[in-house]
């Protein structure tokens, strides 16, 4: 099967079959300290992350004449830098990829005779989300309490709505012990955004950060894997959506 890559503007393009993606190299920063006289390293786990991806496609393409191979070249290369980031999928049929930018090209002819029509394509791609991406979720919750499943393997900060009529909305996850609560009061078709990945809050496209708790920008909001029992309280009736893209490692 073809690698299939999506760029910013929806176009889809299945890259040639000879060429094949080298794997998802995955690699954690793991900080710590050496202490003089003890064996080894003493590891910070809270400081652990995980570092950019560096993903790359290789393979080697054949033309009819070294002019065609040339083509062959610049419209994969004319692809995969016209409109970053780019959906990167291992095949055709996979529903997981990971959004990368192209970082370099590498073009070498085969020497010998073959007229310059034989070459090797070597393309690079920085993912700076070191994930794999799935489907996007989302949740609406118009009840006290509700279960959602996130179907990752790794947490994730999702965009959380919350729409009015309501005073002073505290949102709980209880599985993972984290809040987002905002004190501010959401007349009926109001509504605020919470970008919980980048930390930001919008009320009609302004800014309302300050009235965010201490307690969320400190600690986050996210969805563990797996299933989050979430409660939604305040003065007024809950009404409060999450989105998310699951991640996997």
């Amino acid at each position: 099967m073809r690698v299939k890559v999506i760029n910013a503007l929806g176009e889809v393009m299945l890259l040639p079959e000879e060429l094949a993606l080298q794997g998802w190299p995955m690699e954690a920063d793991l900080p710590g300290v050496e202490i003089g006289g003890h064996d080894g390293q003493v590891i910070d786990a809270g400081m652990i992350r995980l570092k950019p991806r560096t993903i790359r496609i290789m393979g080697t393409l054949q033309g009819l004449s070294k002019d065609d191979a040339d083509r062959i070249r610049e419209m994969i290369a004319g692809f995969v830098y016209r409109a970053n980031p780019l959906r990167l999928y291992r095949h055709e049929l996979s529903e997981r990829y990971m959004l990368v930018h192209a970082e370099s090209i590498d073009h070498a002819y085969i020497t010998g005779r073959y007229g310059g029509r034989l070459f090797n394509l070597n393309i690079g791609f920085r993912a700076a989300e070191p994930f794999l991406l799935g489907t996007d979720q989302s949740v609406t919750i118009t009840t006290a309490s509700v279960d959602v499943n996130n179907p990752g393997t790794a947490p994730v900060s999702p965009v959380v709505t919350i729409s009015g009529a309501i005073t002073n909305p505290v949102i709980t996850n209880t599985t993972t012990g984290q809040t987002l609560a905002l004190t501010l009061a959401l007349a009926a078709g109001e509504s605020v955004v919470v970008d919980c990945e980048r930390f930001t809050a919008a009320k009609g496209g302004v800014g309302v950060v300050g009235a965010l708790d201490d307690t969320f920008l400190t600690g986050g909001f996210s969805l563990a894997p797996g299933v989050n029992a979430i409660t939604v309280a305040g003065t007024g009736a809950p009404n409060a959506q999450i989105a998310w893209t699951p991640r996997y490692y």
